[in-house]
This record gives C-alpha cells, sequence and structure tokens, in this order.
C-alpha cells in the first residue's frame, strides 16, 4: 500500500511540473532586446571590416620602410657624343708628335640596371602615419558605437508601444469579461420576464466593438513586433511575453559614446599635425645601382660593360614650409570646429535631458491622479453592476460606467508605462547605457 502511494505522489508531481512547463510563456526583456541589437545589427560587421583595412594600411605604410628596387632599361640614339680631340705638340729636333687615335662612342647606347633606394630618415613620416591611421581606426570604430547607440530610442518606443498594446489588450478583454457576465443577467432577466431583449442586444453590440478594438490593438501589436524584430535581428514569438522593464536593472557607464567620437577626432588632429611637421624634415636616402650597357661609367669606351654606384643623399624641401604652415593652420581651425560641434550636442542633450525631466514629473502627476480617478471609477461601476442586476439601471448607463472605468485603467496604466520609459530615456540620454549581465536572459 506504501508503494502505491509513493507512485501516486509521483504520478502526480509529474503531472503539476507538466503543467507548469506547459504553461510557461517565452518572456523577452529590454536589457535583452538591447544586448541583441548590439551583436546582430548589421552595422556591427562593420568593426571587423575597418580593422582588417587598417592592418593592410599599415602594413603598406611600413612597406615603405623597406629597401625599393626599380628594374630599368633604356636604348638611345642621339645626335652627337662626346668627342676627344688631342693635337700632340712639335718638338724641335724630332719634329711633329702623331696625335693618339682618340676612341669616339657611338650614338646608339644601350643600359639596363637594377636601382635600389633606402629611406634612412623620413622625418617621422612614416610613424606619423601609422599613428594617424590607429586614430582613424579608432575614431572609425567609435562613430560604429555612435550610430548602434542611436538605434536605442527607437528600441524603447518600439518596446514601451507593445507594452501599451499589450495593457490595453488586457484591459479590454477585462472589460469584455464583465460584460458577458451582464449579458447572462440580462438574459436571465429576458427569460424571467422582467426585461426585454433591447438590454441583450445593446451588451452584444458593445462585445462586437471590444472585438473590433481588440483586432486593431492586436495588429498594431505585431506590427511593433515585426519592427522590433528588424531591428534587433532576433526571433520572437507571437506568445512571448514582454516583461516591464526597471529602471534600476540598467546603469550608466562613462559618458555618451558621441562625446568619445570628439575626443578621438580631436586626438587624430593632434597626430596629422606631427605628420606635417615630419614633412618639413630634411630626408636622407641611401641609393645603389647595379648595370650593364654601352657606354659603361667609362665615356669614352664604346664596348658593352658593367657597372656600379653606391651613395647617399639629403632632400630637403623648403618650399613647402609656408604650405605646411598652413595646412597647420587648417588643422587648428577643424579642432575649432569640432569643439563647436562638441557644444552644440551638448547643449542639445541638456535640452532634452530638461524635456525629459519635465516629462517625468508630468506623467507621476498624471498617474498619482489616474489612480485616483480609477479608484473612484471602479467604484461606481460596481455599484451600477449591483443595480443593472436588480433592475434600477439599463444597460446603457451600466456599459456607459463600465466604459469609463476602462478609460481610467487605460489611462493609468499608460502613464504608468511612460513614466518607466521616460527614466529609461533620462538613463539613455545622460551616459552610456550598459546592461546588468543579470538582465541579459
Amino acid at each position: 500500500m506504501k508503494q502505491y502511494r509513493t507512485f501516486y505522489l509521483f504520478v502526480v508531481i509529474f503531472i503539476l511540473l507538466g503543467n507548469f512547463t506547459f504553461s510557461q510563456k517565452d518572456s523577452i526583456s529590454l536589457a535583452v532586446c538591447l544586448s541583441k541589437a548590439n551583436e546582430n545589427f548589421p552595422l556591427i560587421k562593420q568593426r571587423g571590416l575597418l580593422s582588417e583595412s587598417s592592418s593592410l594600411k599599415i602594413k603598406n605604410i611600413a612597406a615603405d620602410n623597406f629597401p625599393n628596387l626599380s628594374l630599368n632599361g633604356q636604348a638611345t640614339y642621339q645626335s652627337d657624343v662626346t668627342n676627344v680631340s688631342l693635337v700632340m705638340p712639335e718638338i724641335p729636333g724630332i719634329g711633329q708628335i702623331p696625335s693618339p687615335d682618340m676612341p669616339v662612342p657611338s650614338k646608339d647606347q644601350y643600359k639596363i640596371s637594377l636601382d635600389v633606394s633606402q629611406p634612412i630618415w623620413d622625418g617621422g613620416i612614416s610613424k606619423s602615419r601609422k599613428n594617424i591611421e590607429n586614430a582613424s581606426l579608432e575614431a572609425d570604430l567609435q562613430n560604429v558605437e555612435v550610430d548602434i547607440y542611436k538605434l536605442w530610442p527607437q528600441i524603447n518606443n518600439l518596446y514601451f508601444s507593445i507594452l501599451v498594446y499589450e495593457k490595453n489588450i488586457e484591459t479590454i478583454n477585462l472589460l469584455s469579461s464583465e460584460l458577458k457576465d451582464k449579458l447572462l443577467v440580462a438574459q436571465s432577466a429576458l427569460r424571467n420576464g422582467v426585461a426585454d431583449s433591447s438590454s441583450i442586444e445593446i451588451i452584444n453590440a458593445e462585445l462586437i466593438n471590444i472585438e473590433r478594438q481588440i483586432i486593431e490593438l492586436e495588429e498594431g501589436k505585431r506590427a511593433s513586433v515585426e519592427m522590433l524584430k528588424t531591428i534587433i535581428l532576433f526571433e520572437i514569438d507571437d506568445n512571448t511575453f514582454f516583461s516591464i522593464p526597471n529602471p534600476g536593472d540598467f546603469i550608466i557607464e562613462g559618458n555618451r559614446p558621441e562625446l568619445k567620437l570628439f575626443e578621438l577626432n580631436r586626438q587624430k588632429i593632434e597626430v596629422s599635425e606631427k605628420l606635417i611637421s615630419g614633412k618639413s624634415s630634411p630626408k636622407i636616402y641611401g641609393f645603389g645601382q647595379l648595370g650593364y650597357g654601352r657606354p659603361g661609367l667609362n665615356m669614352l669606351s664604346d664596348d658593352f660593360d658593367s657597372f656600379w654606384i653606391v651613395g647617399a643623399k639629403v632632400s630637403w624641401n623648403i618650399t613647402d614650409l609656408k604650405k605646411n604652415s598652413r595646412e597647420k593652420q587648417i588643422l587648428e581651425i577643424s579642432k575649432d570646429m569640432i569643439n563647436v560641434q562638441e557644444d552644440v550636442f551638448k547643449n542639445s542633450v541638456d535640452v532634452q535631458r530638461e524635456k525629459i525631466e519635465a516629462e517625468i514629473t508630468k506623467y507621476n502627476s498624471l498617474a498619482e491622479k489616474s489612480k485616483e480617478l480609477y479608484e473612484i471609477r471602479k467604484s461606481i461601476a460596481e455599484k451600477s453592476s449591483s443595480k443593472f442586476k436588480n433592475g434600477v439601471i439599463s444597460s446603457n448607463d451600466l456599459i456607459s460606467d463600465l466604459n469609463a472605468k476602462t478609460r481610467a485603467l487605460l489611462n493609468l496604466e499608460f502613464y504608468k508605462l511612460q513614466l518607466i520609459k521616460a527614466e529609461v530615456d533620462l538613463l539613455t540620454t545622460n551616459g552610456n547605457l550598459k546592461i546588468y549581465a543579470n538582465e541579459n536572459k
């Protein structure tokens, strides 16, 4: 007998657990939506592409410090060549000394050579170019972060619009349930001969109107869910439960990503100034040439011969000093422009922050008043339900009071959600919003 009781106990537990499991709904949070956008949005792929492109550019810059080899060849025919004519003096007692027969180079000349050039000191240009490329990469990557951060207000708006649709559907379904209960009361009164069929028709008409409203709300919610899925690239089931965010689940770590981008752009300009200074410095190169041709280095020889040359040279373009000075002035102007853009952005954020703070105050007050109004409308609707059951008021009066209670509840839920949304928007406006790890589930 004890074994049977144990067996039945396991069966009951299994059934309870099974019912609990199958009754669970998949849920999603605002934090998860924001995280999925950071992970899946197509712009994320640009990070890897930017890094790969920058790596190739730096390799090309480094290659400029390697020896530069070039193979050159030429064949020429010239109108005249160097001709040496020696007239020997006449010596008394000996006579005229014969003049030597000097070779005359051919007018057709040929040469093939391997030329080598090696930078020894380039004024720090290569280093500056690498630094500029690294600074550009940092700025480009940060610009991607800025573009992704711009998605957050869109995600917030869509997520809270879905919550509003769900609350509206939930509230109107409650009204539908109440009216169905009152329909049973009206049908009972009709059967007992204490009411006519008009009450039933009025309630049925209102139920149809409610069904129409629910269809509109569900379609609105479905459209918002589809747009949200398009942005975060994450599958959301039709039965997914959207949890109401808690602003305490978010924290601010650091400034807005736009402010960091301004700073990185300034750093990029500062590195560019060093490049201009490098252009104004002398350059030292080593060079060499290995060749074969006619003539070789001996211009008086008409034979093909090999030759080689090695040396070093200094190059200093002093005519560009004024031009480089103007380029530095242009960079200073660019830096001032970035400072102006940053000030405009900060001012815009301050205005937006003040607006949201005003909305928080407004929705907080509206939520409190809506709660008071709802309690009153709820009390009136309860009394009207009792009167309708006793045949004291008509179905029109009852529906009017129930609708007033429903509107009060809809307004209360709307203002409560708008208050939470404004608090999240304020966090997003104030700084670089981060998410608690336990929210990413």
